[in-house]
């Protein structure tokens, strides 16, 4: 059965003392490592962890641009002030401007 480190010391008064320095730095280096390890790995099971959630987002991503030309699409007249707060460029005085629209269009069929 593995032991646990204790990471907090207690004096005879029962206060505890915290250990700061060599488990800190442990586990800072720990989580760089696990870092480093998921980004710069060459073990074919977490390449295709990694693969399946780039495909995730990638497919997040255009399905977000999908719906941005879809209404365009059914509604061209429409304002969407909510919009123009996330792309005050794209979506000026709430309608979506051309070249915003020929922008989603090109970005979702290069994504996709």
């Amino acid at each position: 059965m593995r032991v646990r480190r204790r990471e907090y010391e207690t004096n005879e008064n029962n206060e505890t003392n915290e250990k700061i320095f060599p488990f800190r730095l442990f586990r800072y280096f720990r989580q760089f490592l696990l870092l480093r390890i998921l980004l710069f790995s060459l073990d074919h099971k977490i390449i295709g962890i990694q693969y399946f959630f780039l495909s995730l987002v990638a497919a997040l991503l255009g399905t977000l641009m999908s719906l941005l030309m879809r209404l365009r699409l059914a509604w061209p007249q429409e304002r969407w002030h909510s919009l123009e707060l996330i792309f005050p460029q794209g979506f000026r005085d709430g309608l979506m401007q051309p070249e915003f629209y020929l922008a989603m269009v090109t970005m979702h069929g290069t994504l996709m």
